[in-house]
């Protein structure tokens, strides 16, 4: 329901529900605490969860809210049921972007980098927490990834390239302090891909470095999605545009961004740039032909998972984990 506020007071006045009487409060004793299952008996593991709470329970208890602390994470309900998969399906396939300066300015940019399915997109999280103190290890993996399918590259080339830091780009930041949060090992896929950039097409792209002569993989085009700040001069970054000839950013393209850095709130007159950009760095990536995540960010998920595949024409896939 669209409210213009979430107070019990408003629940109580315009819908008759009494926040002691008609609401089921359910507490998280942590961020991740209980996992939600429609199967009695589900083999299913609670993952990072704490408990198991079955939907069945839910129906049994007899108010008209039941108040939940947090639903955050991914799969918090478990849709094992064929009628819930069908539904998880159908919600996924609706939690697209649909705002229309969001398209105008993604398909811009998408044209200029060749139109869709022309290059690579990536979304690489670097600037908090987790993704701070991990964001040369996961750079490295994804860096290496596409060297390791579309170019011919030798190892000394590829050492030459990065700068010779390959070594400590493989290091976690130990500055980042996570306290009690731990870490776990991310495995990248590793099937090939076959490399399908139109070489007609990239003539039209104004690459920012002269192509590789004789490596056609190596000038494959692609667009990095990411908070890092300065983007072209971030360290972290270098070993990207030091290596491939077009590489691109959302910062190269001004021009076609010039309606969306124009938008403000019709009530306070704030601008809502901010809160459009992640959703376009989002819609550009995930059409390209291929698309790398960082591990761990709900973010990259979500476009590696629901978006790239409605944009490339794919089945969508529920992945129960």
């Amino acid at each position: 329901m669209d409210r213009p506020e979430h107070s019990y007071e408003w629940l109580e006045k315009n819908l008759n529900i009494s926040k002691n009487n008609d609401i089921y409060f359910i507490k998280d004793a942590a961020r991740l605490d209980y996992r939600i299952y429609d199967t009695p008996n589900s083999t299913l593991p609670y993952s990072k969860y704490s408990r198991k709470m079955e939907i069945s329970d839910l129906l049994a208890i007899d108010t008209k809210v039941i108040h939940f602390g947090s639903l955050f994470g991914t799969f918090r309900v478990v849709p094992e049921l064929s009628t819930n998969l069908e539904h998880a399906v159908f919600i996924r396939k609706h939690l697209v972007p649909t705002n229309s300066l969001v398209q105008r300015a993604a398909n811009r940019i998408i044209n200029k980098l060749g139109g869709a399915k022309n290059f690579i997109g990536l979304h690489i999280r670097v600037s908090d927490g987790f993704f701070m103190k991990f964001a040369r290890p996961n750079i490295d993996k994804i860096y290496h990834q596409i060297i390791d399918t579309f170019t011919n590259l030798s190892p000394q080339e590829v050492d030459v390239l990065e700068g010779g830091t390959h070594d400590s780009d493989i290091l976690v930041d130990d500055t980042v302090d996570l306290s009690k949060r731990q870490s776990r090992s991310i495995e990248i896929d590793n099937s090939s891909y076959q490399e399908i950039v139109n070489l007609n097409t990239l003539k039209e792209v104004k690459c920012r470095k002269p192509l590789h002569p004789t490596d056609k993989g190596v000038n494959t085009i692609i667009y990095i999605a990411t908070d890092a700040e300065s983007p072209r001069t971030n360290p972290l970054l270098f070993k990207f545009f030091n290596t491939f000839p077009c590489v691109f950013i959302l910062d190269d393209f001004d021009q076609e961004l010039a309606e969306i850095k124009s938008v403000r709130n019709a009530e306070d007159k704030t601008p809502l740039v901010s809160y459009l950009i992640p959703l376009l760095d989002a819609t550009i990536s995930a059409n390209g032909f291929r698309f790398y995540g960082t591990p761990r960010s709900t973010f990259s998920k979500y476009i590696d998972k629901t978006l790239h595949p409605l944009y490339s024409g794919k089945e969508l896939l529920i992945e129960l984990e």
